[in-house]
């Protein structure tokens, strides 16, 4: 059987799938379905219609992911041959950004309901009273809208519990994730509301300050919960869709969520590591640990780029630890991971195109600039 033959005969059965259970599931009456079973089937239902349009449309989705600050944003506009996503020396992806190929340069901002970002806040609350072992914060009655800035620090200096954890980086992450909601607050309610809201840019305003705060100015981009850029830039890769999301060691929970639940549903992971100072966390460790809709392990459909590796000043031996690091730790099979595993940098390479630099701010050039040199 030919490729295209089993691909129309797997698109049919999920469409017999998705409607069998769509009809189990609006039986009246019935005894036989329990409420666990509904789960069950509405989860199988759900993968079922997720795998139908990428099946249809031949789309292979791609997550680019790493820690924050190794050069997410500047890799994938170096892939794609376009600044379609903001980068600079800091943290400056808040939300996850999906990029699609189009015939025109367009982008749609979709926000946070209200419910679904204090629901966000209190989980951030949470992490800081966990970490603290105390109660510094009434999670059941605390929002964005009734805790000043002034009010957290407060509670959070008064606390001795408090006190003794400002060192603890998870800790110390979470609070200025906190922090950074309430001293933005006035701006970001603007945006949250009962149902969910979107805006849409075009052409020449994603070059704008007013479409690029919305991936990494915190009084707008907190609010986002994705933002989809459709450019003429991905013309080469047509059926792929990339998504760049934030990063491993990002405190807040719904970043975290946003990460693995990309990494589960796409085809293929690109890590961007730093080449000149290789290296495994935590973090990344336990999120590769898991398995995806599939069953299929995460590192099993893993790419390795070490981004930055022009800093390092042995690439060979920067290779070998990477290696050693993505194997050795059980992440990657060693029958393939010597082809996947590329060291480079993104920012030089963007720095070589005068067509490409025009597009840059002030601060992204210099990091381009920085990297050639």
């Amino acid at each position: 059987m030919s490729w295209e033959e089993e691909k129309s005969a797997y698109i049919e059965k999920l469409r017999k799938i998705t409607d069998g259970i769509d009809k189990i599931l609006t039986l009246k009456g019935n005894r036989i379905v329990t409420p666990d079973m509904a789960v069950q089937l509405r989860r199988l239902r759900d993968d079922a219609a997720r795998m139908l349009p990428k099946l249809e449309k031949d789309e292979f989705e791609i997550a680019v992911v790493g820690q924050e600050s190794s050069g997410k944003s500047t890799f994938t506009n170096a892939l794609i041959g376009c600044i379609a996503v903001p980068s600079d020396q800091e943290r400056c992806t808040y939300t996850s950004t999906c990029i699609r190929s189009s015939g025109t340069d367009r982008a749609e901002v979709t926000f946070y309901t209200s419910s679904e970002f204090e629901e966000a806040f209190r989980n951030q609350l949470k992490i800081l009273n966990e970490k603290a072992g105390t109660e510094i914060f009434d999670t059941g009655l605390l929002t964005p809208g009734n805790l000043s800035a002034d009010n957290f620090k407060a509670l959070l200096e008064g606390n001795e519990a408090a006190v003794k954890m400002a060192q603890d980086e998870q800790f110390s992450k979470c609070a200025d994730e906190v922090s950074d909601i309430l001293e933005n607050w006035d701006s970001l309610r603007l945006y949250l509301h009962p149902a969910a809201e979107s805006r849409s840019f075009a052409g020449t305003d994603l070059k704008t300050d007013a479409f690029r705060k919305f991936i990494r100015s915190p009084g707008h981009a907190i609010a986002v919960k994705q933002i989809v850029i459709y450019s003429t830039g991905l013309s080469d890769m047509r059926n792929a869709i990339m998504y760049d999301v934030p990063g491993f060691n990002s405190p807040n929970k719904m970043h975290a969520k946003q990460t693995l639940e990309r990494m589960k549903s796409a085809d293929a992971i690109i890590m961007v590591a730093k080449g000149d100072e290789p290296s495994i966390t935590g973090d990344v460790l336990s999120i590769f640990r898991n398995s995806d809709m599939d069953g299929q392990r995460l590192g099993d459909k893993l790419f390795v780029f070490a981004n930055k590796a022009d800093r390092s000043p042995n690439v060979q031996k920067s290779h070998r630890l990477l290696l050693e690091d993505w194997v050795g730790r059980g992440i990657m099979d060693q029958a393939y991971a010597q082809e996947r595993i590329i060291l480079g940098s993104a920012s030089a390479h963007l720095s070589r195109s005068e067509e490409l630099l025009k597009d840059l701010s002030d601060d992204e050039r210099l990091v381009a600039k920085d990297a050639d040199e």
